[in-house]
């Protein structure tokens, strides 16, 4: 029995979490270059790469305030495989912030109160599963540096917080609304612990400098030029402060994973109970001595709220994508909360044991069910959804597949020498048409001399004759199909 019991241990030491890695892996990369369909972020940092869609600056990547880091990559590695190069360093990534996450939970408890259910709890969290599979550079960089950050400051040594510094310095390089984390951070850290943080100031500020220095030169060189062909979206601090009022619904359906399928799938094929209520279970400890409360679980609390709003407020808009850092913060409080439970009374693993594994099981029933399955089957769908004062209308269309589209174009006789679609369309046939002698434009952007198709989104039943003045004149398209359930492709230009 003895010798039985010691092999038990040791797989559940051993081969569980490699056991868990590998299923995780294979989670996030299932179908990695089709699942979700490229996006318009995705082509931008892809058709840039190869020169045919200039930045703002020398500076900047994407838009003005982000830096070039995914086009850098893209350039790197070759445009010709440019998807799996930005979805594959995204996962990678993100693989290392949930590795520093177990180092900075193993600093806080041993191994066996955390073993088998705390990041099993973290790493099932459906927004950050499903958004990861996407590589831009707030979801590919800014949990990585964040967390990387904060994984240095724990050394307290002087060159762990100058490489602090840099970490957090990048990420607001890599983007301005990555300020928000590191500043949430800090006023969780004083509402909790009333007192300064335990950084070394100098070698942290030095950092900090160095890595935010470029975009400061960009701004300072630069001012605000858009990108060619860009456009930027107006910010309203007053609307941004507005829309706090609607960050708990958006968060507790983000958690629920809710807007995560509406987003990236378009349809939620199982109704979602509210299954994350199973997570009041980990505060049963400490209601009877809730000042007993670990500071460390408040602090991630607070960070978590924190970085939601500030994220909120300096954001032009509210997107799911934002709230991948706050909820898996808040999955890291509940892992916190649990395992000091256990640390102080054994008796309570049962109820943690169960609450958490009650989490991770409808995480994994509702990501099958509405996420893997319908992208599987192909059964997918375009729909609006509220999400904020500013984002009343967040679609689902940027993420859906091209590539039967592509092929369907690339069967038409007489082959077109333009497509003309709109942004969310023409950015990514952009990127997947390069090289076959098919231009691929806005209206803003058509040639009326040039042999033309129009597509759209079928999104409601196509009229007979689409018309649009473009720069040289006007296009009208006529002969609507459905192409892929999801695309309406108007053939030959006529000239009225």
């Amino acid at each position: 029995m003895p010798a039985s019991s010691s092999l038990l241990r040791l797989l559940r030491a051993r081969a569980l979490p490699w056991v868990g890695a590998a299923a995780w892996l294979a989670l996030t990369t299932w179908k990695l270059t089709k699942v979700p369909g490229m996006s318009m972020d995705e082509a931008w940092t892809i058709v840039s790469s190869r020169g045919q869609w200039p930045a703002a600056n020398p500076l900047s990547g994407l838009t003005l305030y982000a830096g070039r880091f995914p086009v850098l990559l893209v350039q790197l590695f070759g445009s010709s495989h440019g998807l799996l190069v930005l979805r594959g360093a995204s996962v990678l990534l993100n693989g290392l912030m949930l590795v520093l996450i177990a180092r900075l939970l193993a600093r806080l408890y041993p191994a066996h109160v955390l073993r088998g259910w705390a990041l099993l709890l973290i790493a099932t969290c459906p927004v950050w599963l499903v958004a990861m599979r996407t590589g831009i550079e707030v979801l590919m960089l800014m949990p990585f540096l964040t967390v990387l950050g904060l994984q240095l400051l724990a050394q307290r040594t002087p060159w762990a917080a100058f490489g602090a510094g840099v970490a957090w310095g990048l990420l607001v390089y890599n983007h301005l609304i990555g300020a928000a984390f590191p500043l949430g951070l800090a006023v969780a850290w004083l509402l909790v612990y009333w007192r300064l943080p335990p950084v070394r100031v100098l070698p942290f500020a030095a950092g900090l400098v160095l890595g935010v220095l470029p975009r400061v030169l960009a701004l300072v060189l630069y001012g605000t030029e858009l990108e060619e062909g860009g456009s930027a979206a107006k910010y309203s601090l007053e609307s941004g402060i507005s829309d706090v009022r609607w960050l708990p619904k958006a968060l507790w359906e983000t958690l629920l994973g809710e807007t995560v399928y509406l987003c990236y799938v378009g349809r939620l094929a199982v109704e979602i109970w509210p299954y994350w209520l199973a997570a009041l279970a980990f505060l049963l400890p400490w209601l009877r001595r809730p000042w007993r409360m670990p500071r460390a679980a408040l602090f991630l609390l607070m960070a978590a709220l924190a970085s939601a709003v500030l994220s909120t407020i300096v954001a032009p808009y509210m997107g799911v994508r934002f709230f991948v850092l706050p909820l898996v913060g808040f999955s890291a409080f509940l892992v916190v909360l649990g395992a000091a439970a256990i640390e102080r009374d054994a008796r309570w693993k049962y109820l943690v044991y169960a609450a958490a594994l009650t989490l991770v099981g409808g995480n994994l029933f509702y990501l099958g069910a509405n996420f893997y399955r319908p992208w599987a089957t192909h059964a997918l769908g375009i729909t609006r959804f509220f999400l904020g004062e500013r984002s009343p209308n967040t679609t689902s269309w940027g993420y859906l597949p091209k590539d039967r589209l592509v092929r369907e174009l690339l069967k038409l006789s007489p082959a077109p020498e333009q497509v003309v679609s709109n942004a969310t369309i023409d950015r990514p046939l952009r990127a997947l048409l390069d090289g076959t002698g098919i231009r691929a434009c806005t209206w803003a952007e058509a040639d009326a001399s040039l042999r033309s198709v129009f597509v759209d989104y079928a999104e409601q039943p196509p009229g007979p004759t689409r018309c649009m003045a473009v720069a040289d004149g006007e296009l009208c398209f006529h002969n609507p199909r459905v192409v892929d359930d999801y695309f309406v492709l108007y053939e030959g230009a006529l000239r009225p």
